[in-house]
Formats: structure tokens, sequence, C-alpha cells
């Protein structure tokens, strides 16, 4: 059944979920979708976690951060810097283990000498995860794709970036970070003491300047949307990843971000790689639009193992200066530096 893994969404979720992604605080949510103030923060801190999570989605061109999956035939006992997961794989007749990583352009060989020689490798030139979109509709509590929507809008080929080491400012990059990566309303004042505690020498900030920082740089140049990122236990229903190469690549990963469940798309020039967690009942639907385009996926379906997971919250905002990014060994003796007073 479509359902299978599926959560069950009342309507206010759901109305609470199209908002989102264009709100940025708990308070604008409850006022655009109808509800009191009250009844969303309790959805948000009690109910949704159930299956649900929100992430800040930030322009990662503008960062000059590179998203990257990198898939190798073999383990390592040290993921490189800027590695936010390493996780074991498998597809017919080979495990792998795959690499994603938010790398800085001017690093990306750097990054990539450090693994073994790769199997394939996906840069995020877009990236994208998932929120409410005409290819989606709500019925009976659950949401059903709409085929027909599927392949609307999502034409063209990914733009080549620049290389540099430029670098937003640290204060922004700490607040990008947090928000992306643990929670797209987490509060200003919890994100400065997280921020210090992974990183002393974080600079003490005052919620004035933490708020001046908001909105004159993260959201008026860094911020694209917010993301609901839906999920079910991974015992019952494995994350997979589909690798895409051909030239419909791009256009199959901007469909197939669009079916709930699915996590994220990175989309490179004539390949793509998307993980998500699709039920069993959106397969047909999967290989029926993959067998439109010319695409293919040269290990099948790609099976995360849900029992080796290695993740990392990385405190990007120790690996600049607040003008250009270092390299982790060059960020920590520039910090050494800055608390000895030698700089």
């Amino acid at each position: 059944m479509v359902m299978a893994c599926l959560p069950q969404l009342r309507v206010e979720v759901w109305r609470v979920f199209n908002v989102i992604p264009s709100s940025l605080t708990l308070r604008e949510v409850a006022r655009r979708a109808g509800l009191s103030h009250s009844r969303v923060h309790r959805l948000y801190r009690y109910r949704l976690p159930e299956f649900a999570q929100v992430r800040f989605v930030p322009d990662f061109k503008e960062m000059n951060l590179l998203p990257l999956a990198v898939a190798v035939s073999r383990s390592v006992e040290r993921a490189p810097p800027f590695t936010r997961s390493f996780r074991k794989a498998y597809a017919a007749g080979r495990r792998m283990w795959i690499a994603v990583a938010y790398v800085p352009t001017a690093y990306l060989d750097r990054y990539l000498a450090e693994l073994p020689e790769p199997l394939f490798t996906v840069r995020g030139l877009e990236f994208e995860k998932w929120r409410p979109n005409p290819a989606v509709a709500y019925r009976y509590g659950y949401l059903l794709p709409v085929e027909s929507k599927l392949l609307e809008g999502v034409g063209g080929r990914p733009v080549e970036w620049g290389v540099s080491r430029r670098s937003p400012d640290r204060i922004d990059v700490a607040i990008v970070t947090i928000k992306f990566f643990m929670d797209a309303y987490m509060r200003l004042v919890q994100i400065a003491r997280l921020a210090t505690r992974l990183d002393p020498s974080f600079p003490a900030t005052y919620r004035q300047l933490l708020s001046v920082h908001y909105r004159r740089h993260v959201i008026a140049r860094l911020w694209r949307y917010n993301s609901i990122v839906l999920y079910c236990d991974v015992r019952m229903n494995p994350v997979r990843a589909y690798y895409l190469v051909g030239r419909d690549a791009a256009v199959a990963a901007r469909a197939l971000i669009k079916l709930p469940m699915m996590y994220s798309a990175l989309i490179d020039v004539d390949a793509a790689i998307v993980f998500g967690q699709p039920p069993p009942g959106y397969l047909a639907v999967i290989y029926q639009l993959l067998s439109q385009l010319d695409v293919e996926m040269p290990y099948g379906e790609i099976v995360l193992d849900p029992a080796d997971i290695t993740a990392w919250l990385n405190p990007y905002w120790a690996f600049t200066d607040g003008r250009e990014w270092m390299w982790p060994e060059e960020a920590r003796a520039r910090i050494q530096l800055i608390r000895r007073g030698e700089s």
C-alpha cells in the first residue's frame, strides 16, 4: 500500500506544513496556518518529531560550500574534514561507503585526495530538500503523488560554480550550520550557546548582534526555504540512494525530490543522487518516471545500512576567519594565534 511507512497527518498538520517553507518563526507559521501559537508550538515540539524534522536550506553557492556525495569501495579510519556522514551501503554485487560532505570549492581536490579511489562522485551544483509542492496531494490524511505534476518545471542544466576560498562571516556560518543540521526554528540565543560549546573560540555575541546578522546577512542573502524531512523507522524502511547518470539525470532528481520522504538531492552535470525513504507504494511511481527519461542507475537501488551510521556536526564557523574558508588544520592554527593575541 502507498500508506505503508507514510505518517498519517491531521489537516492542521498539513496546513502547518504548507506554510513552514516560507515562514521564519513558529509565530509566523501559526498566523499563516490560522492556528494559535500555543497549538503550533505543541505540534512542533511534541508531535512532529515523531515523524518529521524541519531544516533550514541555505544557498550553498552563496556560502561557497559545495555539497558532495562520494562513494568508495572500502571504509576509512578517519573521514576527511568537512564530512557530514559516512555510511555503509549495499548494491547488487557490491558493498560501498558513501560520504556526504559540504566542502569549500577551493578544497574539493584536497578533500577527494583523502578518500580511496571513488566509485562515483556527485557535486551538488544544485541542492534540494523536500517541501510541499503541486506534485503532492493530501488525501484522507496521507500524502500521495500526483504523477502528472512530477515533470513540471524540472528542465535545464546545472550551472558550474567558480572556485574560491570566500566565506561568509563566522556568526552567519554558525547560524546557518545549526539551523541546517539541527532545527530551522532554533532560537538565536540557543544557537550562540551551542556554537560556543562546540568551539570555545566563537566570539561572544549579544542578542541584538545575533539578530542583526540574522536579518541583514542570513535571511537577506543565505536563506532559501525551510524543508520538511519525513521519515519512519529505518529498520522497517531503509534509506535508499538513487545514483543517476545520463542526459536527464538532473531532470530525474528534480522530479524525485518532489516526493514525500525523499530527503535530499545533489544535482551535478549529467549525474545526480537522491537520498530518501520512499514507501513501497511509491516504487511504481518512481520507476515509471525513470523509464520515461534518458537516465541510468549503474548500481541499481542502493540501500544504506541502518545499523552503520556515522555523522558529525562540524563547527563550520571554526573553519573560517570571517572572510575565507580554511582547511581545519589551518583553522585550528589560526584559532591558537588569536587566543595568544599574535594576529
